[in-house]
C-alpha cells in the first residue's frame, strides 16, 4: 500500500489539508495518507525537519513525504525530491534537505512540471500532491533530473567545552515540555561518567535523569532522554517552557564536574 505523509505549517482547521488528500486519494485510491504535523511555526524548516528526523525512521521504504514549510515556488523556483533511507521527501529548494539529511548519503532529484500552477498559495494541493502522483506512476528516476547544486541550509548543532555541553530548545510540544538539540549519545559522551548539573536559568538546574514523570512529585521539575535521544524539559503537570523560561531557541546548558561516578572511556557519538 502506498504511503503519503503530511508535514505543513498550515495549522489545524484549515481544508486546504482536505482538498490536497483528495487529489491524492482521487488519483490513488489505494494510497495511505498519514500526518506527521501540521502546527509546524509559519516558515521554521528546523522545526520541519524536527518532525521528519523524528519520523523518518518509523516508515517503511517507498513512502513518500510531503514537505509544506516555506514552500513558495516562485520564490524558490525548484522542486526537489530526495532519496533518503530509501524513502522520498518531495519540497522546493529551500534547504530542507540538506538540514534533514546532514551529512548522511542521499540523492537529490529535480522535478519538472509542465506549467506553474495559477496559484501558487496552495502548493501542497496545486504542485506537490500532483508531483508525488507522478513519482508514484511513473517513478522518480523517469520523471526527476540528478542535481547537485541545491540551496545549502544547516541545522545549529550543540558546541561542547571542557566540562559541559551547550545546545538550545528546538521545539516545545503540547505538554509545553522543552525539547533540546541535545543527544543522549553527545551527553554520554562528553559526560564519561561523571556528575552533571542541566543549568535551565539562574535559580534553575537539574542534576538527574529521569525515566518517568513519577520519579519527581506533582509540580518538580525533570529531564529525561525522550524517545528521539533528545534532551527533554518538564515540570510534572506543568509548564516547563513557562514557568522555566524554557521558550524555543532557549540556550541549555549541561555541566560536567570531575568527580565521576563510573570509570568509563569517550566513543563516537550519533545522532
Amino acid at each position: 500500500m502506498p504511503i503519503v505523509t503530511l508535514i505543513t505549517d498550515f495549522g489545524k482547521d484549515t481544508y486546504v489539508i482536505a482538498k490536497s488528500k483528495a487529489k491524492l486519494i482521487a488519483a490513488i485510491p489505494q494510497v495511505s495518507i498519514i500526518d506527521i504535523a501540521h502546527t509546524v511555526t509559519p516558515f521554521l524548516l528546523d522545526e520541519a525537519v524536527y518532525f521528519a528526523k523524528s519520523s523518518v525512521n518509523d516508515f517503511p521504504k517507498g513512502t513518500i513525504h510531503l514537505i509544506s514549510v516555506d514552500a513558495d515556488i516562485k520564490k524558490y523556483k525548484r522542486v526537489l525530491a530526495c532519496k533518503y533511507k530509501e524513502q522520498i521527501f518531495i519540497t522546493v529548494d529551500n534547504g530542507f534537505i540538506p538540514m534533514l539529511t546532514k551529512g548522511d548519503n542521499y540523492e537529490v532529484f529535480s522535478l519538472q512540471y509542465e506549467h506553474l500552477p495559477l496559484n501558487t498559495l496552495s502548493p501542497l494541493k496545486t504542485l506537490l500532491s500532483p508531483l508525488a502522483i507522478e513519482v508514484f506512476e511513473k517513478g522518480l528516476e523517469q520523471i526527476g533530473t540528478p542535481v547537485n547544486d541545491i540551496l545549502e541550509k544547516t541545522l545549529e548543532q550543540p558546541i561542547t567545552f571542557e566540562d559541559g555541553v551547550r545546545g538550545k530548545v528546538v521545539y516545545i510540544n503540547n505538554y509545553n515540555n522543552a525539547i533540546t538539540n541535545i543527544t543522549r549519545a553527545l551527553f554520554d559522551n562528553e559526560r564519561v561518567g561523571r556528575k552533571f548539573n542541566v543549568v535551565l536559568n539562574r535559580f534553575e538546574s537539574i542534576t538527574k535523569l529521569s525515566e518517568s514523570y513519577n520519579d519527581v512529585g506533582i509540580g518538580d521539575k525533570l529531564c529525561f532522554f525522550n524517545a528521539d535521544g533528545l534532551l527533554e524539559i518538564a515540570i510534572n503537570r506543568g509548564s516547563a517552557s513557562k514557568l522555566l523560561g524554557l521558550e524555543k531557541d532557549k540556550r541549555v546548558t549541561v555541566e560536567f564536574f570531575t568527580d565521576r561516578a563510573v570509570s568509563e572511556t569517550k566513543e563516537k557519538g550519533m545522532f
